[in-house]
């Protein structure tokens, strides 16, 4: 499990997504401002990664 967080300069700055790793790829429940959304590919900059 991964817990990146969002550090571009807009409103959505310090959202935290949630992430998981599998060996067959990746699921991320990710912040769409208005609505959660899902995504099965790596997450795109500006990201860090904090320690869950």
């Amino acid at each position: 499990m991964e817990l990146p967080e969002w550090t571009g300069n807009d409103m959505a700055q310090a959202v935290v997504d949630l992430s998981f790793r599998f060996p067959q790829g990746q699921l991320a429940v990710v912040n769409a401002l208005d609505e959660n959304g899902l995504t099965f590919a790596l997450p795109r900059a500006p990201r860090e990664y904090c320690l869950p």
